[in-house]
């Protein structure tokens, strides 16, 4: 899933930066796993650490290397 809102305040709008991947799993341990992949290097930005919030048992928004931000979450329902 694609979402064209900007996830990352501190970084300034303009056109082609405002869209984020989304990773959508039911499993934690999933979200976990995509989390560590997409951090291990250390240039990847962490605009939210993973954890649980609201509307998911684990969240969370990284921005890597080339600047695109992946947004991570569970769902409690089946695609």
């Amino acid at each position: 899933m694609l979402a064209e809102r900007p996830v990352d305040n501190e970084t300034e709008y303009s056109i082609g930066n405002s869209i984020s991947i989304i990773l959508q799993t039911t499993k934690r341990e999933i979200a976990g796993a995509l989390y560590k992949k997409l951090t291990q290097d250390s240039r990847t930005k962490i605009i939210s650490a993973l954890k649980e919030n609201d509307f998911s048992k684990a969240y969370a928004v990284v921005k890597d290397p080339f600047g695109v931000v992946f947004q991570i979450f569970t769902t409690n329902h089946d695609f």
